[in-house]
């Protein structure tokens, strides 16, 4: 990645939140510092969504909100495919770790409120698919709640969390997010 194509501090904290939300259902409260996103290595660059113009912050209470826009800069239809896993540094080797979320076409599962995307999704305006190239989903200091999460011991540490997507045949990119799992 160039440095002018460094992903910004907003997309890092949308990246954090997705991480944080697959793993809401587990036993620890936990924190993560995002220490660097880039290009999945051996796999095509995201390139299909412009968060530059998105801000996540917290509220006096912990509350995370989302304030800003999403850009889609490519046609998102179905099949609109989503892979999400990890890796975990353990005893100084990377492994494949136990997070992982399949979706073989988010535009059937948008709607379920038991996906961990669904917090989210009550504020999108194109609520089916396809969202044409261009655009623009604005969000208006949207109140996404608390992500405070309790997990397994095991998480605390060095990750790594693959974003990858597909867009019909012909279309596949990836993001990775290196970051650290803390105790809170």
């Amino acid at each position: 990645m160039t440095p002018k194509s460094q992903p910004n501090i907003q997309l890092k904290l949308f990246i954090f939140i997705t991480f944080v939300m697959l793993l809401k259902s587990t036993e620890a409260r936990i924190g993560m510092d995002v220490v660097d996103i880039t290009d999945c290595p051996n796999k095509p660059p995201m390139k299909g969504l412009d968060f530059s113009n998105l801000s996540f912050s917290m509220n006096e209470k912990g509350e995370v909100i989302m304030d800003g826009n999403v850009t889609f800069l490519v046609e998102h239809g179905a099949p609109w495919s989503w892979i999400l896993h990890t890796q975990h540094l353990e005893r100084g080797t990377w492994a494949t770790g136990i997070v992982r979320k399949s979706v073989p076409d988010f535009c059937k599962s948008c709607h379920n409120p038991l996906e961990v995307w669904s917090v989210i999704m009550k504020y999108v305006k194109i609520q089916e698919c396809p969202v044409p190239a261009g655009h623009v989903e604005s969000f208006d200091r949207v109140n996404l709640g608390s992500f405070g999460v309790r997990v397994p011991a095991a998480f605390i540490g060095e990750w790594k969390l693959f974003i990858e997507t597909t867009l019909g045949p012909n279309y596949h990119d990836c993001l990775m997010v290196e970051g650290s799992v803390f105790e809170i």
